[in-house]
């Protein structure tokens, strides 16, 4: 018997430890689930709670996050991250201090309050709360969210020389040379995810990587003057559109210097004001000038809204005054009579479909890096109402 009752309780520990290995882990640090999930490419799932008094928040504990199925989901598709505010449990200042700060951050006035937070941005990409069904439904609704974070972002890269001026209408090609035989394969990989290098260089530049082990093909020996050898331990090449050489040297060990370096190799931006209908420059301006850029979806010459707005805000001094100093003007077009070019329809399109674009006119204010900060139409009252309505939105 007593071997009996040995062998059983050792099965209920057993039986436990696995349990508790299947639950998720929930850290309580903002800056450590920051750097978990910029790591992971996961987004942060910040529980906003009152573990200790709030009656639905116990509830969606007990139902949802205490379930396997919550924590088989939850450890491969998002960071946890428990913000709590209880009345009974202390909790240190410090912890106190945090919760409070991005609850004021992120606008949470109850609880409980869910929010995923993209980690590149550190922004919500969505909210949830308590909701009946258990954790499949609950699952199946935050899977819909973390679906619609957006991939962080990068330089655009090319396999070959070839493919890299095809891509490099309005920008250069960056090629990083480095050899698989020493350490700067992993310095090549660092440096073309390094935010400095996206910061400075995204829309600027096509990169090109190039392992020495792997050989470098005839195009490129004879582009950078035939001295392979020259870039065996690393170095960098910077290559213009028609497949000249304009700069070449070696990798340095930051981003910011690497970018630094490109950035100095690079012809001069200069934007005169007035609206563009090249996309990539305009996000190269916009990261140059530090602006965003307002995208401007139209049908130029059939959407009467469209023809009124730029007649009666667009040709006006006060609004390309402001813009000049202010903006990055994207013309963004969808006309009827006149045939636009194949590339630059695509990339219109694209853009529409990212952008959930249903009619014209439609204005999107954008960062430097694409996110949308804001959205307006058609204003009545001229330039100075236009600039009233979009100065909101900046």
């Amino acid at each position: 018997m007593f071997f009996v009752r040995r062998h059983l309780l050792f099965l209920l520990l057993c039986l436990n430890l696995a349990l508790s290995l299947e639950a998720a882990t929930w850290s309580t640090s903002y800056a450590k689930s920051l750097k978990k999930a910029k790591d992971e490419g996961k987004p942060i799932l910040a529980n906003f709670t009152g573990s200790d008094w709030c009656g639905w928040c116990i509830k969606l504990e007990s139902e949802v996050f205490s379930k396997k199925e919550f924590n088989t989901w939850a450890k491969d598709q998002v960071v946890l991250l428990k913000l709590d505010f209880p009345r009974q449990k202390k909790i240190s200042s410090t912890l106190r201090k945090q919760n409070s700060g991005l609850a004021k951050k992120f606008g949470v006035r109850g609880y409980p309050s869910i929010l995923f937070i993209d980690p590149n941005t550190e922004e919500s990409i969505g909210k949830s709360g308590y909701q009946k069904g258990g954790p499949k439904a609950w699952v199946t609704n935050a899977q819909r969210i973390v679906d619609t974070m957006p991939a962080p972002p990068s330089l655009d890269s090319a396999p070959n020389l070839s493919e890299a001026l095809n891509l490099a209408k309005d920008r250069q090609v960056l090629a990083l040379f480095s050899s698989a035989r020493d350490k700067t394969t992993s310095k090549l990989d660092k440096l073309t995810q390094d935010s400095a290098m996206i910061d400075t260089l995204q829309s600027r530049v096509v990169v090109l990587p190039v392992l020495q082990s792997e050989g470098i093909d005839e195009k490129l020996l004879q582009t950078i003057g035939g001295d392979a050898s020259y870039f065996k331990y690393g170095g960098y090449a910077i290559i213009d559109k028609e497949g000249a050489m304009l700069s070449k040297g070696r990798l340095s060990t930051t981003g910011r210097s690497m970018a630094s370096k490109v950035e100095k190799a690079l012809p001069e931006l200069k934007y005169e004001g007035g609206w563009i209908d090249s996309h990539e420059q305009a996000m190269a301006f916009a990261a140059k000038l530090k602006r965003p850029v307002l995208m401007n979806f139209t049908g130029s010459d059939w959407c009467g809204w469209c023809i009124r707005l730029h007649d009666e805000v667009f040709k006006r001094q006060e609004f390309q005054s402001y813009a000049k100093d202010n903006l990055v003007l994207l013309t963004l077009d969808f006309p009827k009579a006149m045939k636009m070019p194949g590339p630059q329809a695509k990339v219109n399109k694209e853009m529409a479909r990212k952008y959930k674009i249903k009619g014209y006119p439609t204005l999107v204010l954008v960062d430097a890096k694409g996110r949308e900060k804001g959205r307006l139409g058609y204003v009545k009252g001229g330039p100075k109402a236009f600039l009233k309505e979009l100065k909101k939105r900046i």
